[in-house]
């Protein structure tokens, strides 16, 4: 997986992060972050190399990436959905590192929502990268995925009561039947489709073979990675109707446009697509049996509020609905 922060980033977000963020220069290796235990930074990779492990049930500690890419970004999981890191990071002796504390990054871009919402879009791409990788991993493992630990992160607990009419103004209502196919590996993606009910069924296909890598609920975003993949705009997956679906389909085009033009509704909405990816992102470790350690330190300190997030979602999936059929 490459990706370059210094080369993605955009103005604005590069020149806060040269004149906010603290170098470090590794005379000796040093745990930059632990696995299951609250860190307080992102960090940039400016030279040398990474190592990044997870752990299993069975306590053995797994190699998910050494990155030694100029512009490597870590941390940004748990800065996104303020839970445990999923992974070990170690940096070698002889690296230099950009800390960035999330507090003051935090605090940042409260205050100013271009600068945010060039952080959240740069996130979602480096999370994509991040998705593919792990599909593959995926795919090639033996063993079959087990259902994950979900926190159910979705676009409607970002969005604002504008931003929720926005897409209901300018969406187009989708109802599928059960097996029907939304969205199609390869294909080129004119529209991105937010659930509003329903569950989908996520696969990928390599080499002719098909391997479910995870699934969509009600409130998250469908074919949104082909909004950040810079090189590749169609489909990275399939993606089905487990038993039914109702979703709203909207332009890219016309989205992407709405976001530049009004910073905090780019903000909220790519804050929102890469706190998905995030979830997305661990939800394929845990279904391996990967980042053991963090989902115990999850459960001992009882994170879960699966029904607070529900009750936001139902709120949001009845406005839209009704704004939909009053035609507002």
């Amino acid at each position: 997986m490459e990706f370059d922060f210094f080369r993605r980033a955009e103005g604005r977000l590069s020149q806060w992060v040269n004149s906010s963020a603290t170098l470090l220069t590794l005379d000796q290796p040093r745990v930059l972050i632990r696995e299951g235990v609250k860190n307080e930074d992102v960090y940039i990779l400016r030279h040398g190399e990474l190592k990044v492990t997870t752990s299993t049930q069975s306590g053995e500690e797994v190699s998910l990436a050494k990155l030694s890419d100029h512009g490597a970004l870590v941390g940004e999981m748990s800065f996104l959905e303020s839970r445990p890191p999923v992974a070990t990071v170690v940096a070698e002796a002889g690296s230099e590192v950009l800390l960035v504390n999330k507090e003051k990054l935090g605090n940042a871009i409260k205050v100013d929502m271009a600068l945010g919402r060039e952080l959240y879009y740069l996130m979602a791409q480096k999370l994509s990268l991040q998705i593919q990788g792990q599909n593959s991993m995926i795919h090639s493992s033996p063993h079959n995925p087990v259902e994950p630990l979900r926190k159910v992160l979705t676009l409607f607990g970002d969005l604002s009561e504008a931003d929720v009419a926005w897409f209901s103004k300018n969406g187009h209502l989708y109802r599928l039947k059960p097996g029907q196919q939304l969205i199609q590996q390869g294909d080129s993606l004119p529209e991105v489709y937010l659930v509003l009910a329903g569950e989908a069924r996520v696969s990928i296909l390599i080499d002719g073979q098909e391997k479910i890598v995870g699934k969509s609920t009600r409130g998250e975003m469908l074919g949104e990675m082909s909004m950040v993949n810079r090189d590749d705009k169609r489909a990275t997956a399939n993606v089905r109707a487990a038993e039914g679906i109702e979703a709203i389909g909207i332009e890219k085009a016309v989205l992407q446009e709405s976001l530049m033009l009004n910073d905090g509704f780019g903000m909220r909405f790519y804050r929102g697509m890469a706190r998905m990816l995030s979830q997305r992102s661990r939800d394929q470790l845990t279904s391996m049996g990967m980042a053991f350690s963090s989902q115990q330190m999850e459960l001992s300190n009882d994170q879960e509020d699966s029904d607070h997030d529900d009750e936001i979602d139902f709120f949001w999936y009845m406005k839209i609905k009704t704004l939909i059929f009053f035609g507002i």
